[in-house]
């Protein structure tokens, strides 16, 4: 465990950051544990440090909506596209996988939607760091719970898809 006395500097863009954050919180580089330990109270004096922050249930429906707009246009083009030549559970089912796509493909790779663009917002494991794979299919996935995940929400603070997969939808600095 490192002590929160501590500090490190980013080699990507020469923050300094509290040992006990996982990233960066200027570039959100994961940190580089290898990296020289910098000296303790004179730079937490002389800095003041962006915490990660949840994400405002606010932030998170404006995320759900572009997100929505973005699958509701998937969805448009799939039809003027390939209509009248599937049939309609057939089409039903490949524009299911292709929302599942959009959501698990960018939260992995990107560790954001559009949605979460627009929204400022991004997604972390426990460590700061980027979600893998696994972590962004079950998250996709656990969505489709729908009011369950919904009152989940109100009560617990995090939806379930957020708590099953140890996610956070965090502040993008």
């Amino acid at each position: 465990m490192k002590n929160e006395n501590e500090f490190w500097r980013c080699n990507a863009c020469g923050t300094v950051n509290p040992t006990t954050f996982a990233f960066c919180q200027h570039c959100m580089k994961p940190i580089d544990w290898e990296e020289e330990v910098l000296e303790s109270d004179e730079h937490r004096q002389s800095h003041t440090f962006a915490v990660q922050e949840d994400s405002y249930p606010s932030q998170r429906f404006i995320g759900l909506v572009v997100d929505a707009l973005v699958c509701v246009l998937f969805a448009i083009g799939f039809y003027f596209l390939f209509g009248n030549a599937l049939d309609y559970v057939v089409g039903v089912f490949i524009m299911l996988l292709i929302v599942i796509a959009y959501f698990t493909l960018l939260e992995w790779l990107c560790g954001r939607t559009l949605g979460k663009v627009v929204a400022g917002t991004c997604v972390r494991n426990k460590k700061g760091r980027n979600i893998s794979f696994w972590q962004a299919l079950g998250r996709t996935l656990l969505r489709y719970l729908g009011i369950i995940d919904l009152l989940v929400f109100f009560f617990a603070g995090r939806p379930l898809h957020d708590i099953f997969t140890c996610i956070r939808v965090v502040i993008k600095r």
